[in-house]
């Protein structure tokens, strides 16, 4: 009959052995730290207050929603420990391990503050409790020498402060049952309600009660000491979510049933004087505050212990629990002293939600992405850990939107101070199968919507030489792309051997530079060939460049015209860059031959794009012609006035210069010599034109401009109205 019973444990949480052969079973080393952390000083000395405020069928709906979220939470964390090996730091190793260094960080620096947080409470509410048969000595006082207390038995072996923590759970539980033998009849006629109430809102009563429900901190940051962390995580928390709850459903319906609203709402600790034996409860009182500070006094130090050994705190609070007790002990002192616990208990509400929704997250996409790493042995279903996710962040903004983008914020603070630090873990996360997954998703609904000018910006494929010695085009690219785009270096190697080097130079290079960028590494005999190969090939799908970099060639121009056609053949706009020092500029042309308009409009739009970024924001952008006399200058300066305002560029303006030869390229290097960027259109392969005659077309036009010290020629190829840009 006993193996049946322990057939389904042995099936969802079967024992493992990345545990500590010594260490702590399921029962010491999460319930009891578990159920304590619930079982605190909410359920002595606020629940009949709020429930006083709310009434029993509020109360009852906060009571399940706290729990729901909970259990839900309890139900991913199980999964989650049942598919990996679950080291030191409770939460934040499940969230470092699966989210990454940042996520985590973040994490156990505000899991820090909330255990910080839960001792000041528990302390403040043992010391209040005492102050009643101690009236003469002052709050503060209790408060310090209870943590004083505290501090030098959690610095004693962690055996004997959980067996203190069994004998704790006795009296918690004793204390409860005097409760429910107890009755209104054994108040005292001089207790009598008070004669005006301050009111609280609902959610303002969940933010009171949320705390708690967080008790799954203490088993889970006990994860280093156990002996089978998986089985004892599950086991142990969901049974003391269990446990809590039933705990505090059947208290919270006996008072409301036993004692009146007004005398619940003007005595927080009217449940004493109901209690059948009156000691049992201040006993019970101190032992569940007691026990819940002196909890999070002992799993504290374990969270920084954790975020030490990771590099992102000091390695001193690495060494042994003491030295990281000691801080923690002196933290706790100056928030107990400073703070009060009606002011404390958000503050905790919204750092367990924003961890709770992070495991339940957690949980969800390993569930969505079905990756072959996630083989839980408890499965929970996928809809429950969606729900769980959005619970808690919804609670977050109901109880205080404020407070809820100060904890964002503070988690994306501390998530960009790991980042700017460059921490590596050397572990596995499931980051890539995130950001995976939504680029597919992403992807995927880009094939169904149509290209439009509107959203038009150019996905850059820039061809670099191996060595990276020609850099004007790296700049020029990157410039353009303003990490709003796909931005890709391209390169052909000789020797194929070479591949890996090169992809490490360029990995180190661009890092360097803080240029976010791809690049495809192709190998080929010819270096144009190579280039063909990658224009034609390179892309997946909608995320195909549409616009290719190239530098002009000394030689082989023709298989250089023969590349310009194939690629004006797969619609890809082509800019040829001539020149160095393109990082930034203050002064732009373009020249406007008057035939070709797209080229024209292209090159309109790409001088804004670079205009409106960091390297180019100062420059002036100057549209420029050659009329053959006065009255043709007079008519292109009234066609630009009233265009102009259309543009709505910054620093624009127009030049036309009269010019009576009948070549237009013939004399604009003359006007564009102080120029930082010069922007001209290229003419298009025409449909019957031999490779031989483009050559030579290319060729002229080359030694033409030779002039110009930086120029772009720019050949529109995608099917595109470029000219519904500027409408």
């Amino acid at each position: 009959m006993l193996s049946i019973l322990k057939r389904p444990f042995n099936l969802w949480f079967p024992p493992r052995v990345e545990g500590n052969p010594e260490g702590l079973g399921t029962f010491s080393g999460v319930y009891l730290p578990s159920v304590l952390q619930m079982l605190g000083v909410i359920l002595f000395m606020r629940l009949g207050w709020i429930t006083g405020h709310i009434g029993l069928s509020k109360m009852t709906v906060i009571i399940l929603m706290a729990s729901s979220i909970l259990f839900l939470t309890g139900l991913s964390m199980t999964s989650i420990v049942t598919n990996m090996k679950v080291g030191s730091g409770g939460s934040y190793y499940i969230i470092s391990r699966s989210l990454g260094m940042e996520f985590g960080s973040a994490i156990g620096i505000l899991l820090t503050v909330a255990q910080l947080t839960t001792i000041a409470v528990c302390v403040t509410g043992f010391a209040v409790s005492l102050q009643e048969l101690m009236p003469g000595i002052s709050l503060p006082l209790l408060k310090g020498l209870t943590l004083l207390a505290l501090g030098m038995v959690a610095m004693l072996p962690v055996d004997f402060a959980l067996k203190t923590q069994g004998v704790i759970f006795c009296i918690v539980m004793t204390a409860i049952v005097s409760v429910f033998l107890g009755s209104s009849s054994l108040i005292p006629e001089t207790i009598t309600p008070l004669a005006s109430f301050e009111t609280i809102s609902f959610w303002t009563a969940f933010a009171l009660f949320f705390p708690a429900t967080t008790g799954i901190e203490s088993g889970m940051a006990m994860s280093g000491d156990l002996k089978s962390p998986s089985r004892s995580l599950a086991i142990g928390t969901l049974g003391a979510v269990v446990t809590a709850y039933l705990a505090y459903a059947s208290l919270a319906f006996f008072l409301s049933k036993e004692i009146s609203s007004d005398l619940l709402r003007s005595h927080p600790m009217i449940i004493y004087y109901t209690s059948k034996i009156p000691v049992l409860f201040i006993l019970g009182v101190w032992g569940a505050t007691l026990s819940s500070a002196l909890g999070s006094l002992i799993t504290s130090p374990r969270t920084l212990q954790a975020l030490s050994k990771d590099r992102i705190l000091p390695s001193l609070l690495g060494k042994t629990p003491r030295a990281a007790g000691i801080l923690i002990t002196f933290l706790a002192t100056a928030m107990t002293l400073l703070t009060d616990m009606n002011h404390l208990l958000p503050i905790l509400s919204m750092v367990c939600l924003m961890t709770y929704g992070l495991l339940n997250f957690v949980a969800f996409f390993e569930t969505l992405l079905k990756n072959p790493s996630w083989r839980p042995l408890f499965k929970t279903p996928l809809l429950a850990s969606f729900i769980g996710t959005i619970a808690c962040l919804v609670s977050m903004f109901m109880i205080n939107a404020g407070w809820s983008f100060i904890v964002l914020l503070a988690v994306a603070a501390l998530c960009f101070w790991t980042a700017k630090r460059n921490l590596k873990g050397n572990w596995d996360d499931i980051r890539y199968s995130i950001f995976s997954f939504f680029a597919s998703t992403a992807t995927n609904k880009l094939v169904h919507i149509k290209k439009n000018p509107r959203s038009w910006r150019p996905n850059i494929l820039a061809i670099v030489d191996p060595e990276l010695h020609h850099q004007g085009v790296i700049h020029f690219a990157h410039a353009l792309n303003q990490s709003k785009g796909f931005l890709t270096y391209g390169t052909t190697l000789s020797d194929p051997e070479k591949i890996t080097i090169t992809q490490t130079t360029f990995e180190e290079y661009f890092r360097e530079k803080e240029i976010p960028c791809f690049f495809h590494i192709n190998a080929h005999q010819k270096k144009v060939l190579g280039t063909h190969n990658i224009v034609q090939n390179y892309g997946l799908g909608p995320l195909q460049p549409n616009t290719i970099i190239l530098e002009p060639p000394k030689e082989g121009k023709e298989s250089f015209c023969d590349l310009i056609r194939a690629s004006y053949e797969l619609q890809k706009n082509i800019i040829i860059l001539r020149g160095q020092n393109l990082e930034k500029g203050k002064q732009i042309d373009l020249w406007w031959g008057g035939h070709v308009h797209a080229n024209f409009e292209l090159s309109l739009a790409l001088s804004h794009i670079l205009q409106s970024g960091k390297l180019w924001e100062e420059a002036a952008i100057t549209i420029k012609t050659l009329v053959k006399n006065e009255a043709a200058k007079i008519h292109m300066s009234k066609l630009f006035e009233k265009y102009h305002a259309a543009l709505r560029f910054k620093n624009l303006s127009f030049k036309s210069y009269i010019d009576e030869t009948t070549d237009f390229h013939s004399h604009i290097s003359n006007y564009s010599t102080d120029a930082d960027l010069t922007f001209l259109g290229l003419r298009a392969p025409l449909l019957h034109e031999s490779l031989e005659d483009y050559t030579q077309y290319y060729e002229t036009l080359i030694e033409k401009t030779k002039g110009i010290p930086n120029i772009a020629y720019t050949l529109a190829g995608e099917e595109l109205n470029f000219q519904r840009i500027f409408e």
